[in-house]
């Protein structure tokens, strides 16, 4: 089975403007034996001897639920929707710190799918990036811009608590996609950019296109990084079968749920996008990228 980097994600605080790059890419990796570029040595490399590049790896992600109107995440579209009458879905959230336009669509509906969607959504990613299956990454590669990209490692190694272990090393599939970072010792913030995520769900294997998929992490003093990711995704993805899920609390079907809270016009086609925000847990590895074009 391969894993869920779920289409209902955000990679919070806001901040990260289009044109931003890389600020110090190697700060806070605390690797030895990195060479004059940045890489470690070849010899070092798990693949064929190749460079190997400092990354993160998610290893754990929870979608974040709107309630009463509070909700963490991005303000995506830079307006501030607050009428249940507005043009799509309904009105913005507002951040626990009291900043207004955060848009989660995906969280205004998720507390009436969570029992049927939420926990083995969850279950699905954590176990799968476990064994080694897909696993999102982020590349920072010497004299190239940042990478998101899905990475694989067979026989990976989990930690005391089941979850994937930090300081493996993971052989990057292509395609990867550009992304716009920012990083500190124990700060990193990136996007937006558009990037493409692997969902599973049940017997249903979904590549989804994310436009403004952006985010914020901090790396705690146990060396884990923690924070947010947002994005927005068309409902035209979600299979037949899968939209016809219906919420255990309302009965409400998921496609039409989606629908209903579709907040992000598409020009000439009406409200047919919607936003997410997810919590997500990543740890520090090293990644083989493929040779640049």
């Amino acid at each position: 089975m391969r894993p869920a980097f779920v289409s209902v994600l955000a990679l919070v605080v806001v901040g990260c403007s289009a044109n931003e790059t890389v600020v110090d890419a190697d700060a806070g990796n605390s690797v030895e034996g990195l060479d004059d570029s940045g890489n470690l040595d070849p010899t070092d490399g798990a693949f064929g001897g190749q460079p190997v590049s400092p990354a993160i790896a998610f290893r754990r992600y929870q979608v974040i639920a709107v309630s009463d109107g509070i909700s963490a995440g991005f303000n995506l579209d830079g307006l501030v929707s607050a009428d249940e009458g507005s043009d799509c879905g309904g009105s913005d959230g507002t951040a626990s710190d009291g900043t207004p336009g955060i848009d989660n669509g995906v969280g205004r509906l998720w507390t009436d799918f969570y029992e049927v969607l939420g926990e083995p959504l969850q279950s699905l990613f954590q176990e799968s990036v476990s064994r080694g299956g897909d696993i999102p990454v982020l590349a920072f590669p010497a004299g190239r811009p940042p990478r998101f990209a899905i990475a694989r490692f067979n026989g990976a190694q989990v930690d005391f608590d089941g979850l994937l272990a930090g300081y493996q090393t993971f052989d990057v599939e292509q395609p990867d996609w550009q992304i716009d970072l920012v990083q500190t010792d124990n700060e990193l913030m990136f996007g937006p950019s558009t990037v493409e995520v692997h969902i599973e769900v049940f017997m249903f294997y979904i590549p989804v296109l994310i436009e403004q998929f952006q985010g914020a992490l901090h790396r705690g003093t146990d060396g884990i990084w923690r924070g947010t990711v947002g994005g927005l995704f068309p409902t035209s993805v979600l299979p037949e079968a899968l939209g016809g899920v219906s919420s255990l609390r309302t009965g409400e079907l998921l496609l039409d749920a989606l629908t209903r809270q579709a907040d992000m016009p598409e020009a000439e086609r009406g409200c047919t996008r919607i936003s997410f925000a997810a919590e997500v847990e990543a740890v520090e590895a090293f990644a083989v990228l493929p040779p640049s074009p």
